[in-house]
């Protein structure tokens, strides 16, 4: 990891996963590779077959018979495997256009897509995310490209072949995987065995989605730290701030007080949740001569700190598990001069995006929706802001990659 965040960068925006707050981990002592895919959060256990699609652009400015540029739109298919690898088995163009010499084809130019399937693997490089795309046991990513000429088929106009990088970065339905240019390694091409003097590019973007299920995703585990140093054990915490949560006619605000521990590798826990001062925004069926309660079940929650690229920089952190069941918000009123819960809601995705500030961790519930047993639906949505500060010595950091 490079670039780590100082106490001089507190007012720097993370992409994280806070599971201090309403959230849990696949498992209480799970953590995460350095980077790995996910689906709907959660870590995989097996491939997940995916699809991809795009536009690819190649350019090959030093052929001896002149440039040629190469623009399709394509389709793939693969997998994408637990922790980084990944598969992309097949890869197809659907449309092209191409700019090369007047005359050097009689017809259409035909594209072959070679040494499938290709062995994909994600990687982290400067601080960024990369999917990289390398030979699959049987050579190289290849593209050779044929066509007639002087009513001679198979004339090979150019075969190009190399390694492929991508930035990835996660999107609300998939990955964007983009072509980078820089970081890619250089292509080579060679028309009827005569290499190209140089030059070649790839570019262009795509979409990798789950054929079925949740959207899939790319997260890095990330570190704890305190004194700008990345956490060796355990460190008490506590949180306060405020939640409002709502569903259906009826939304609650609350103050709130959490005591727990962040741990290294970016695991923590909550293991003590409290809210009082609370008000009605909208009260429902409930009567508001009583003020209402929230309270929180199946303490004490566990959870990971991840980090998710993408321009939003924003991060899930999905509950599972805390060892006694997914994080619980109940909202409590009285109805017919009796108090009783009316509603209950489980935190099965919960957002939060954060910023270190003076004293810890500041961080912001987006308003992730969480199924309640009102309306036995993802009707409810968790707003509010946090701050986790350790309880003793420097303020408590979360790093950036």
């Amino acid at each position: 990891m490079v670039n780590r965040l100082s106490a001089l960068s507190r007012n720097v925006g993370l992409a994280i996963v806070l599971g201090s707050i309403f959230a849990c981990v696949v498992a209480a002592n799970a953590s995460a590779a350095e980077i790995e895919w996910r689906q709907g959060g959660a870590a995989l256990t097996a491939a997940v077959e995916d699809k991809s699609s795009g536009n690819f652009v190649l350019k090959d400015p030093g052929r001896s018979v002149g440039a040629l540029t190469l623009e399709c739109k394509y389709t793939g298919a693969g997998t994408a495997g637990a922790g980084a690898a990944g598969k992309e088995s097949s890869f197809t163009f659907t449309t092209c256009e191409v700019t090369q010499p007047t005359g050097e084809c009689e017809g259409a130019l035909e594209q072959q897509i070679q040494h499938l399937p290709w062995k994909t693997e994600l990687v982290v490089t400067k601080g960024s995310a990369y999917d990289l795309i390398s030979s699959g046991g049987s050579g190289a990513p290849t593209i050779k490209l044929t066509c007639t000429h002087l009513g001679v088929s198979g004339w090979v106009v150019d075969e190009c072949s190399g390694t492929l990088k991508t930035t990835v970065k996660d999107k609300t339905t998939g990955v964007e995987a983009e072509y980078d240019v820089e970081e890619g390694e250089p292509w080579k091409c060679s028309w009827k065995g005569t290499p190209s003097t140089g030059g070649v590019t790839v570019s262009g973007a795509g979409l990798i989605q789950a054929n079925s299920g949740a959207a899939l995703e790319v997260v890095r585990s990330e570190n704890w730290r305190q004194g700008g140093k990345a956490l060796t054990g355990s460190v008490a915490t506590k949180t306060t701030g405020s939640v409002k949560l709502t569903d259906e006619g009826l939304a609650v605000e609350c103050k709130d007080t959490g005591e727990g521990s962040a741990g290294t590798g970016g695991s923590d826990e909550l293991s003590k949740l409290t809210f009082s001062a609370c008000t009605y925004v909208s009260h429902g069926s409930c009567e508001t001569a009583v003020a209402p309660q929230i309270v929180a079940g199946h303490l004490s929650w566990h959870s990971e700190l991840l980090w998710s690229p993408g321009a939003a920089q924003r991060s899930h952190d999905v509950s599972v598990s805390g060892g006694k069941g997914a994080p619980v918000l109940s909202i409590e009123c009285r109805v017919s001069g009796v108090m009783k819960v009316v509603d209950e809601c489980t935190a099965t995705s919960v957002r939060m995006s954060a910023t270190n500030v003076t004293g810890g961790v500041e961080g912001s519930f987006d308003g992730e929706k969480m199924t309640c047993s009102a309306t036995k639906a993802a009707t409810g949505k968790l707003e509010g802001t946090q701050l986790i500060a350790a309880t003793s010595g420097s303020a408590l950091e979360v790093e950036v990659p």
